[in-house]
């Protein structure tokens, strides 16, 4: 039986496992007690200490119904209510807060999920829930599904739908859930929850290509050595992929590269034989072209040398002047035309020469050129062509003619320089030391 009577309000204590953490505003409350007291007395317990419940303190009480009562009293300024004075155990008390809580105000959805959530710990089936709080069978477990969400995160939400609740309920992953959690009742929270449900969306596929994949194949992360077969990405479903027929007779291999997979498997002996085979020649052909660059290389700064100590030591000579202008002049109007379509022009302009197509096969364009010092001219030829030079070979070391160092030997044989035999056939590609491949001896 109840024993109901006067309690003072400062012996009063809110339960510390209130379903509803918010009391709300109690002003219009506040003001009606004031007015006409308190219609509906609350209802106590002895005192309840949540982190140890033994602990018991004489003429101290918890409240299980009237939360919103004694807010509104105390701010009323009432130094006493009344009380029913019960005595419940602290599966009861939940329940009793919970199913009070649902009949007079409608409680948050996070609130009702730590609420079942708490008599869930205590021990509570489903069916005893439903007794004890009123609630249907179908609610409780809708809400036992979002029991997974963070207490801590949840009682944060400002806002959501229990749809919302839900889905965010659906998300297997702790972080993913947190994060969603965290933009409910923001515009952000469809982007979270389409984002998280996308990355678990993966990370299943994922799982089921790995699956299915492990059951044929074995995971490698070197590849060396192995027959690549195919990939596949693991935004694609694993029910479209055929297990290969031969698997037994010959092992498989994959590799892990985040969002895709690539296949491999072992080489048959026939192929693995011809592999060396070509492993072998291209080893073979890598070594040979290295040694012959290496030779080539070495024979070009050799005659390069060769020809700055020319030049260093030419004294000069009138008769060549002719040859070495003519070739730096067309050098550069070359070179100027190459580089600037208004070359020719500027030329003319500068040397003073006659607007004509065929200026440089004139007689004025002759008498030009003899004034210019030959020691300057081919000082200057030879710093041009020395530093803008190109390899006599290509990219496999097969001769390849450049014409500027063709006409430039003429120029220094013009000058007196003579060719050793050596780099005679370096320069007109008769030397050895080129490749020489089934085309090029046709």
């Amino acid at each position: 039986m109840e024993n109901i009577k006067m309690i003072d309000i400062e012996h009063i204590y809110p339960h510390p496992d209130n379903p509803r953490k918010d009391v709300g505003d109690v002003s219009e409350l506040a003001e009606s007690i004031k007015s006409q007291g308190i219609m509906q007395n609350l209802t106590v317990v002895p005192f309840v200490s949540k982190f140890n419940p033994g602990i018991k303190r004489e003429g101290d009480y918890t409240v299980i119904i009237g939360h919103r009562r004694l807010a509104a009293a105390k701010k009323a300024g009432l130094r006493e209510v009344p009380c029913a004075i019960v005595e419940m155990s602290e599966k009861e008390q939940i329940a009793t807060m919970l199913s009070e809580n649902m009949q007079r105000v409608d409680l948050s959805v996070s609130e009702e999920v730590q609420g079942i959530q708490m008599l869930l710990d205590l021990g509570d089936s489903v069916n005893d829930i439903t007794k004890l709080t009123g609630f249907s069978e179908s609610k409780v477990r809708q809400r036992m599904k979002l029991g997974k969400l963070s207490a801590e995160e949840l009682g944060k939400c400002k806002g959501g739908t229990l749809q919302d609740f839900v889905k965010i309920a659906e998300i297997e992953d702790e972080n993913d859930r947190k994060e969603v959690l965290r933009a409910v009742g923001t515009s952000n929270f469809n982007y979270a929850l389409a984002s998280a449900s996308n990355r678990q969306t993966q990370r299943k596929t994922k799982a089921e290509w790995l699956e299915k994949l492990s059951s044929f194949a074995t995971p490698i992360k070197v590849t060396a050595g192995k027959k690549y077969v195919t990939c596949q990405y693991f935004s694609w479903s694993p029910k479209n992929y055929n297990i290969p027929e031969d698997k037994d007779s010959i092992n498989y291999y994959y590799e892990d590269v985040g969002n895709m997979v690539r296949i491999y498997k072992d080489y048959t002996p026939e192929e693995a034989a011809k592999n060396a085979e070509e492993n072998a020649k291209r080893n073979k052909e890598a070594q040979e072209k290295d040694a012959r660059m290496k030779a080539l290389g070495e024979m070009s700064r050799q005659f390069e040398k060769l020809r700055w100590d020319f030049v260093k030591e030419y004294r000069g000579d009138k008769s060549h002047a002719y040859d070495l202008t003519k070739f730096l002049i067309d050098f550069l109007y070359d070179y100027i035309g190459y580089k600037n379509i208004e070359g020719e022009s500027e030329l003319r302009e500068f040397l003073r020469l006659p607007d004509d197509e065929d200026f440089r096969e004139s007689e004025e364009y002759s008498r030009i050129l003899i004034r210019t010092p030959q020691k300057l001219l081919l000082t200057f030829i030879a710093l041009q062509v020395e530093n803008c030079k190109r390899n006599t070979w290509n990219w496999y070391g097969a001769y390849s003619e450049q014409e500027d160092l063709t006409a430039y030997y003429k120029v220094l044989r013009r000058c007196g320089y003579e060719m050793a035999d050596a780099e005679k056939a370096f320069y007109d590609g008769s030397h050895e030391a080129y490749y020489v491949g089934e085309d090029d001896e046709e």
